[in-house]
């Protein structure tokens, strides 16, 4: 579209006053030919509208006066200015780069540009590569690059173009957090994103296991596991680094096994430490005051066999910063049976009265008899001393020797046999003591009529061979086998 002016020039022989007249086919691909008559020169700006060049050929006839002389031929070529079309560049992640030249291209072929860095295409450049700017002072907004160029062809040059691209930032790593716990006693399931604390509002968080991509299962805070995953965020399609999430629930040890202390009072002492045994290699016992586990304690005074008594500790196994169940341990010394002998004067029977823990057992005279919960009758006893052994039920015993000392024996010194149910035998009171007594009566006249032992009799009827005998007086002899006494005495028989 440049402007072209065509007039003789003063070494031409052209007489004065000649004027020329410009006649031309009309070419469509130029704008601005129009033909001109009797004009000393001829000034157009003729418009390629091609891409191609095009010729303008103007018929000359140059006319002086009434003369007109010989035509010539002027022939024009108008060669197109370059158009620049820009084709835009996708936008890019920090990572990549483009060559902006490639998006600018030129209706003209053979077109060669240049490139510039400012609007006012003053500042020539070589380089068209766009990158990230890791200078920059703000890292993670996007940066914006445009490069600017001019096309030339034949000597024309275009208009300026430009092209922008936007090179768009990484995210960075997410901030995440570890778990590195012991295992809760209850359910408590938790997602991974929950482990993700901080990334850029509406960035999508992508899970790896590894290299591959996942979806992790949520996790279950009672439950132990080692795991890690790797997280990233994209923002508009860019990849930031990777964060690892760790998640490392620590088991929880077993409970102890715990051996309750029954013992009987005496000489030793055991540590506590002893009765209980962790189930896991390395375990370490911890005290506490209570069940719950609410305030730890130093390991309770070690027991002594001399102090009866109950007493209670509560224990739990630590592994690893990690409590197991807090259980009980338990220890009971118990205290050597202690007892007291107490008579019924009424029935002359023996209880028997014993203080430590029930339930007992006892052994009088080598006969073993039923439990009791701490006092028993032991029934009549006989004169003499009766070896007594009270256990409890852990086998804490006691032995002593109970004395029954002699009573007297005392016949009645009558007897109404007439079955009226008062006095109708003659008997001994005391008796009872005396179990090998033998009780031996006679008739006045010496003659034997009975013989009994003392666990036997229960007295006698008046009676010998099934006749009544009359009344009148008789004789007992009673030989005492507990004592090695002898009584002799006599009664009468009254009907």
């Amino acid at each position: 579209d440049e402007s072209f002016t065509y007039a003789p020039v003063a070494s031409d022989v052209v007489p004065a006053g000649t004027t020329y007249s410009w006649d031309l086919p009309v070419n469509d691909n130029v704008e601005g030919q129009t033909g001109v008559q009797d004009a000393t020169s001829i000034s157009q700006t003729l418009i390629n509208k091609s891409n191609v060049a095009q010729t303008v050929v103007y018929t000359v006839t140059p006319k002086s006066g009434d003369c007109i002389g010989a035509d010539f031929k002027v022939t024009v070529t108008v060669n197109p200015q370059p158009v620049i079309t820009v084709t835009p560049a996708d936008d890019i992640c920090n990572s990549s780069t483009v060559d902006l030249k490639t998006t600018f291209s030129s209706n003209v072929s053979g077109s060669t540009f240049t490139y510039y860095t400012d609007e006012a295409c003053t500042n020539a450049t070589t380089v068209t590569t766009a990158k990230w700017d890791a200078a920059a002072s703000n890292q993670l907004l996007d940066q914006t690059v445009t490069l600017y160029a001019k096309a030339t062809a034949k000597g024309c040059v275009s208009e300026k173009a430009s092209s922008t691209v936007i090179i768009k930032h990484k995210p960075l790593a997410p901030q995440v957090e570890d778990i590195n716990t012991c295992a809760s006693v209850i359910s408590d399931v938790r997602g991974w994103e929950s482990l993700v604390k901080n990334y850029e509002s509406g960035a999508e968080l992508t899970w790896y296991d590894g290299s591959a991509v996942v979806t992790p299962a949520d996790f279950d805070m009672s439950v132990a596991m080692n795991k890690a995953y790797s997280v990233s965020q994209t923002q508009n399609g860019c990849e930031g680094d990777k964060s690892t999430v760790r998640v490392h629930i620590r088991p929880l040890p077993e409970a102890p096994m715990v051996t309750n202390l029954v013992v009987c009072e005496g000489v030793g002492t055991k540590a506590w430490r002893d009765l209980v045994t962790s189930r896991v290699d390395n375990g370490i016992k911890v005290w506490f005051s209570d069940i719950d586990g609410t305030a730890q304690i130093a390991e309770p005074i070690t027991i002594s066999y001399a102090n009866p008594g109950e007493r209670t500790a509560y224990v739990a196994i630590e592994m690893d910063g990690c409590l197991s169940e807090v259980v009980e341990v338990s220890s009971s010394v118990h205290p050597t049976p202690s007892f007291a002998e107490v008579i019924d004067e009424s029935d002359e029977t023996t209880t028997l009265k014993v203080n430590g823990v029930a339930p007992f057992t006892y052994l009088l005279d080598k006969n073993i008899r039923e439990e009791f919960d701490g006092e028993v009758n032991l029934g009549i006893l006989s004169i003499g001393n009766h070896p007594l052994t009270v256990s409890d039920e852990i086998g804490c015993k006691n032995d002593t020797v109970l004395r029954i000392e002699p009573i007297p024996l005392v016949p009645d010194k009558f007897f109404t046999p007439n079955g009226d149910g008062v006095n109708d035998l003659w008997t001994i009171k005391g008796l009872e003591r005396y179990p090998e007594t033998k009780i031996f009566l006679h008739d006045r006249y010496g003659k034997e009529l009975a013989e009994f032992k003392g666990k036997d009799f229960n007295g006698w009827d008046g009676r010998y061979n099934g006749q009544d005998m009359p009344s009148t007086d008789y004789w007992y002899i009673i030989e005492l086998r507990e004592t090695g006494k002898r009584m002799v005495g006599h009664f009468l028989l009254r009907r």
